[in-house]
């Protein structure tokens, strides 16, 4: 009577439980879902409305990460392991293992005030707003290359997993010619689209199209009365593209941009008998930027 009374209640507890692997060969997913309902079938008949039991078993080469949420207790639960060659019985002790997780995790509920279980079925809020801050240079006129100190500043909406973004931006730069130097500032505001990879583990990698409107200030300064120098001024059209890599910090990403683009139509600044400063053209960068969200949805 006993046996049929338990058996009921552990499948029960077995159907509550789901188990995914992923890229860990001779791990039978299904076996370790089995034998860890066996070993969680009690606790759970003592709270059949819990919701289910989620585990994820993921492999990198012969390192294995068990990951659960204690569904009663709320909170995330992690350990990781070196798996030997397979050999029987090897599901079963990851099963155990997993188990033990559970169990530990309960009975410390015993001595903490539970927090409260959210409704199943409920993410966890995505930010929707971020706020980017780019610090970098770029280099221009090349024929005679210029490097330019550039800041900009980037809100962005996230829509899927695009970003509609717009941009603020300033640079300032100064081209040294031996009849005198150049010196040049131009203040930019654009918008453009991004996307980006969720990579593995913290890494990842994203990209940004920017078209821009500019205005530019470009004059030039001569090194003595002999010679004279031209200044120009004007609206000019920017057309960028940034990529690279992201990485997650606890409360912001950090990211290096890589930028190529184009500036147009043909601004030049010069000094008499001396080679003009061409702000039009092809043109490259770089910067680093810092990604912080600002709201959830």
């Amino acid at each position: 009577m006993a046996l049929a009374l338990a058996a009921p209640g552990a499948a029960r507890a077995a159907a509550a439980i789901e188990v995914r692997v992923h890229g860990c060969p001779g791990v039978d997913g299904q076996e370790v879902e089995r034998l860890l309902g066996i070993e969680l079938a009690f606790a759970r008949a003592q709270r059949p409305a819990a919701p289910p039991i989620e585990v994820a078993l993921d492999c990198d080469g012969p390192r294995l990460s068990m990951t659960a949420r204690d569904p009663i207790l709320n909170r995330p639960l992690g350990r990781e392991l070196t798996l030997g060659p397979p050999e029987p019985g090897r599901d079963r002790t990851i099963a155990l293992l997993v188990s033990q997780l559970l169990l530990s995790s309960w009975a410390e509920g015993f001595l903490e005030r539970p927090a409260p279980v959210p409704a199943p079925g409920l993410p966890t809020p995505a930010p929707r707003w971020e706020l980017a801050f780019d610090a970098g240079a770029r280099v221009r006129d090349w024929a005679a290359p210029a490097f330019a100190a550039r800041i900009a500043l980037r809100p962005a909406r996230r829509v899927g997993r695009l970003r509609l973004l717009g941009e603020l931006a300033f640079e300032r730069g100064t081209a040294e010619r031996a009849a005198g130097d150049v010196t040049w500032s131009m203040g930019a505001a654009g918008l453009g689209i991004g996307a980006g990879t969720r990579g593995r583990g913290r890494l990842a990698f994203g990209a940004a199209v920017v078209v821009s409107l500019a205005y530019a200030d470009a004059h030039g300064d001569a090194a003595s009365p002999a010679f004279t120098a031209a200044s120009t001024h004007g609206f000019l059209g920017e057309a960028a593209l940034g990529a690279g890599p992201e990485l997650a910090l606890r409360a912001f990403r950090l990211g290096l941009e890589v930028q190529a683009g184009a500036t147009f139509p043909a601004a030049t600044a010069e000094v008499s008998g001396d080679r003009s400063l061409a702000l039009g053209g092809f043109w490259l960068g770089a910067g680093l930027t810092v990604i912080a969200p600002r709201g959830a949805r």
